[in-house]
C-alpha cells in the first residue's frame, strides 16, 4: 500500500468510526497515520494521562460470528468440523463474504484499508515453504506450511476438485477460479490470524476483529505498551484506556500476546531483533549407524516417563533446557555398554529381545563417564554449528523472502551462539 493510498484508507476508517460505527476519539486526541516500517498505526497528537479513554468502538460494530452474513450463514454447518478447534477460520470466512458485499459498509471500509498483501510466512508460495523448511531447522517454516496446507485442504480435495466447504464457499462468493478462492481465503485468514482481538472476558476463545482498534502496533519491549482494552461496564462499548502518561506525538502500542518472534512471524508478518519470549527449538535424532537393540534401548529411555530425556527440546533466553538437552545427547551419543551398564538393561537370553522393565533411565542423570560426557559436548556443539551454518548460509545467499525472516534468523543464531557460550563451547 503506497503512502498515498494509506493515508486515504486512515482517513475513511477515521470517518467509518465517528459517521457509520458512532465511535469515537475523546479530545480527538488520536489519528491514524503511516509509517514505511510499521504500516498504518495509531498516534497520539496530545499528552495523554494514565487512565485516559483514548478510543471508544461500539460492540455492534466489530465484526464477529454472531452478526454473520446471510450468505456466512448458509456454510456455517459445513464448518463445524474446523469451527471448534480454529475460530479464525470461520471468521475468516465471514471477512471474506462480507468484503463481497458493496452494501456492508462497515466490511468495505474495513478491508479497502487492510493491506492487499502481508508477510506472513502462511502466504508464501508452497514451493518457498518447501525450501525453508527443508534447508534450515527452524521450525516456523515448517509450521507455516502446516498452516498453509491446512487452509488449501478446506477447499480443495487432494484430487484438486471442490470440497463440500469449497463448493458452498465458491456458491455464495463471485469467486470463479478455486486457485482464487484458496488465495483470498488465505489472505482473510492471515488478516483475522494477525488483527483479531478476544474482546470478551465472559467469553475468552471467542474472538472479532475491531476495525480501527487493530490499528494499534504490538511491542514485547519491556513497559513498551501504552495502550489496553477493556468492554465498558454495559457490555457494549470497548474501550481503549492510556495505561501510563503518554507524551504527544508518541506512537500508541500494546502488547497483543506473550510472543515469542517465531510467533511474531508466523501469525503476524513482522519479527523484532529478540523478544522475552524467545526459544530455540532444538531436536535431535538417533545415530543411523546404531543396531536395532541398540536404537531401541535409546528410543525407551528418550520416550520414556522421565521428562529430561527427549528427542526434541526447547531452550529459552535464560537457557532453561539447556542442561535437559545435553543429557538427552549423552544418551544419544552413548554406547550400548554404556547405556547398559548404567540403566540396568537386560537381554533376553533366549529371545534377545530387551528387557525394559529393569530400566532405571534416571540413573543417566549421574552421568555416563567422561569418555561419554565428552562426546555429548562435542555433539552438541556439531549440531548447534551445523543449524547455525544452515540460517547463515541462506542470510548469505539473499534466500529469505522478507527482511523479517532474515530478522527472525539473526535472532536463532544469537540464541545458538548463546546455548554454545551457555557451555564454554563457542
Amino acid at each position: 500500500m503506497s503512502h498515498e493510498d494509506a493515508a486515504a484508507a486512515a482517513t475513511a476508517l477515521t470517518r467509518w468510526l465517528l459517521d457509520v460505527a458512532c465511535g469515537a476519539l475523546p479530545g480527538n486526541a488520536v489519528r491514524a497515520v503511516h509509517t514505511e516500517h510499521a504500516g498504518l498505526g495509531l498516534v497520539t497528537d496530545a499528552p495523554l494521562v494514565a487512565g485516559t479513554t483514548v478510543l471508544t468502538i461500539p460492540i455492534a460494530a466489530l465484526i464477529h460470528d454472531s452478526d454473520a452474513s446471510a450468505a456466512a450463514q448458509r456454510i456455517v454447518p459445513q464448518l463445524s468440523p474446523h469451527f471448534d478447534n480454529n475460530p479464525a477460520i470461520a471468521l475468516a470466512c465471514m471477512l471474506l463474504l462480507r468484503s463481497l458485499d458493496p452494501a456492508d459498509v462497515t466490511a468495505t471500509t474495513y478491508c479497502a484499508a487492510l493491506p492487499e498483501t502481508c508477510p506472513t510466512p502462511v502466504l508464501f508460495e508452497t514451493r518457498v515453504l518447501d525450501r525453508l523448511a527443508n534447508l534450515t531447522a527452524a521450525p516456523v517454516f515448517a509450521h507455516a506450511r502446516d498452516i498453509a496446507t491446512a487452509l488449501r485442504a478446506l477447499v480443495l480435495t487432494p484430487s484438486a476438485s471442490l470440497t463440500p466447504f469449497g463448493s458452498a464457499l465458491m456458491d455464495a462468493s463471485a469467486f470463479t477460479s478455486p486457485a482464487d478462492l484458496c488465495a483470498r481465503l488465505a489472505w482473510a485468514y492471515a488478516m483475522v490470524e494477525s488483527r483479531a482481538f478476544r474482546p470478551f472476558p465472559s467469553h475468552p476463545d471467542r474472538i472479532a476483529l475491531v476495525p480501527f482498534g487493530d490499528l494499534l502496533n504490538h511491542s514485547s519491549v519491556p513497559g513498551a505498551a501504552n495502550i489496553s482494552h477493556r468492554l465498558s461496564p454495559a457490555g457494549d462499548v470497548l474501550q481503549f484506556v492510556a495505561t501510563r502518561d503518554v507524551p504527544a506525538g508518541t506512537p500508541l502500542v500494546m502488547k497483543y500476546n506473550d510472543l515469542s518472534a517465531a510467533d511474531e512471524l508466523v501469525y503476524y508478518g513482522f519479527c523484532e531483533p529478540e523478544t522475552p519470549f524467545d526459544a530455540l527449538q532444538i531436536g535431535l535424532t538417533l545415530p543411523e549407524s546404531d543396531p536395532p537393540a541398540l536404537r531401541q534401548l535409546k528410543s525407551a529411555v528418550l520416550r520414556g516417563p522421565i521428562e529430561n530425556f527427549r528427542l526434541v527440546h526447547t531452550v529459552n533466553r535464560d537457557c532453561d533446557g539447556a542442561v535437559n538437552m545435553l543429557l538427552s545427547l549423552r544418551v544419544v551419543v552413548a554406547t550400548w555398554e554404556e547405556l547398559v551398564d548404567v540403566a540396568g538393561a537386560r537381554v533376553d537370553d533366549k529371545s534377545g529381545d530387551l528387557d525394559l522393565d529393569a530400566l532405571q533411565a534416571s540413573a543417566i542423570v549421574q552421568g555416563l563417564g567422561e569418555h561419554n560426557d565428552s562426546a555429548a559436548y562435542a555433539a552438541l556443539k556439531q549440531l548447534l554449528s551445523d543449524m547455525r551454518d544452515q540460517l547463515l548460509e541462506v542470510t548469505a545467499s539473499g534466500g529469505w523472502p522478507t527482511d523479517d525472516c532474515r530478522v527472525h534468523a539473526e535472532g536463532q543464531v544469537g540464541m545458538m551462539r548463546m546455548v554454545l557460550e551457555y557451555f564454554d563451547l563457542a
